[in-house]
């Protein structure tokens, strides 16, 4: 996948969360660390659905993890969305 810039060069997205909370997503293109990365089409539809982000920051990580599998097959913009407000609606777990 390839970004535009200024993506190209985005190493990581730092949320913040209410109660002075944040969340740090690396994001890469390297495939070795992609398990490790979240795609940024995911970090954006959480950034827009703040109920999602709230509910993804507090999964373990392996359900957070399953979940950006589930992002990195994702073939468009709808079908994210979807996962986000799966993610929202505890539909995920």
């Amino acid at each position: 996948m390839r970004f535009a810039a200024p993506f190209a060069q985005l190493k990581y997205i730092i949320l913040s969360l209410p109660q002075n909370n944040t969340e740090v997503i690396y994001l890469s293109s390297n495939p070795e660390n992609k398990k490790k990365a979240v795609p940024l089409g995911f970090t954006m539809a959480l950034a827009q659905n703040l109920p999602a982000m709230k509910v993804f920051a507090n999964l373990p990580e392996s359900q957070q993890q399953r979940c950006i599998d589930r992002a990195h097959f994702a073939d468009s913009k709808e079908e994210m969305q979807r996962l986000v407000s799966d993610i929202a609606n505890s539909e995920i777990l």
